[in-house]
């Protein structure tokens, strides 16, 4: 894979005013990466096939799956309160909040997002927040679980994980869902990663930068020499270019004056791309 694939297309532009303000026009993607980090729900399975197989699980427990879709909302684009767990918005950003190494980091703002999800859901189902972390763990993490173990990985990611790994790409995951190492499992996908991080585990959800710092930190890689491969515009291509990670969407069409580097329709299309050797 020395050159871009002919069916893989560059995005030019910078439609979001504060990516232009940032970047100007976007860089030429480099000669090589050095590793590639992967979107899971919808970018290495079909996430609506799914979707279909939990119907069951959803219906019998649509309350409690509505109010975790809006609480990941609120939480996805609300800063924490003052005097929530782990401090308010203002004393994230303070000076020893950032001396902390990332790992330290990361458990602050991990604890911080459970205490504020167990809150959020406490509050939506009218329960306490024991009874809502229960019902997070019984729900998601036993009953939705076994939704996936029928679900299949999308054709060509298999052969494509496996020819980067060959030619010694460092490769993770990072999802804003939980069951990542549940899912990658049932797929068959378990033993290409170097690392897989949750936003429950990073405390924080794309597109923010923090969840893709932190990934880069886990994998010992630049954010400047690692291309992001998601399904979702803003949340995976906009999120990775902020945070300084090249981008490639998977999408059945570019997005006209888009941020990506590349578009790709499927994985048999998946961009050429060449890996820095070490």
């Amino acid at each position: 894979m020395s050159s871009r694939s002919s069916r893989a297309s560059r995005g030019d532009g910078l439609p979001e005013r504060d990516l232009v303000g940032r970047f100007g026009e976007p860089a030429a993607a480099p000669a090589s990466v050095a590793g590639v980090v992967f979107d899971l729900d919808g970018t290495l399975y079909p996430f609506n096939r799914a979707i279909l197989l939990s119907a069951g699980v959803v219906l019998r427990h649509l309350r409690f799956f509505r109010a975790f879709a809006r609480a990941r909302r609120e939480l996805r684009t609300a800063p924490p309160p003052a005097g929530a767990a782990g401090g308010s918005a203002a004393s994230i950003s303070s000076p020893t909040h950032r001396e902390l190494d990332a790992d330290a980091k990361a458990r602050m703002r991990s604890d911080r997002l459970r205490d504020l999800q167990e809150a959020a859901l406490a509050k939506l189902l009218r329960v306490d927040r024991d009874q809502a972390a229960s019902e997070f763990e019984r729900v998601v993490y036993t009953k939705w679980a076994r939704a996936f173990e029928r679900v299949k990985p999308y054709a060509g990611v298999y052969d494509m994980l496996s020819e980067l790994r060959r030619r010694g790409a460092r490769l993770a995951v990072l999802s804003d869902s939980p069951l990542v190492k549940e899912k990658l499992s049932s797929l068959g996908l378990a033993e290409f990663w170097d690392v897989t991080v949750a936003a429950d585990e990073a405390g924080g959800f794309k597109p923010d930068p923090w969840p893709f710092t932190y990934v880069s930190h886990r994998l010992g890689v630049p954010l400047n020499q690692l291309l992001f491969v998601g399904n979702h515009y803003t949340y995976d291509v906009v999120g990775a270019r902020r945070a300084g990670m090249l981008a490639a969407h998977f999408a059945r069409r570019p997005v006209a004056f888009g941020a990506a580097h590349y578009t790709f329709a499927n994985y048999r299309s998946f961009p050429e791309i060449e890996i820095a050797s070490e």
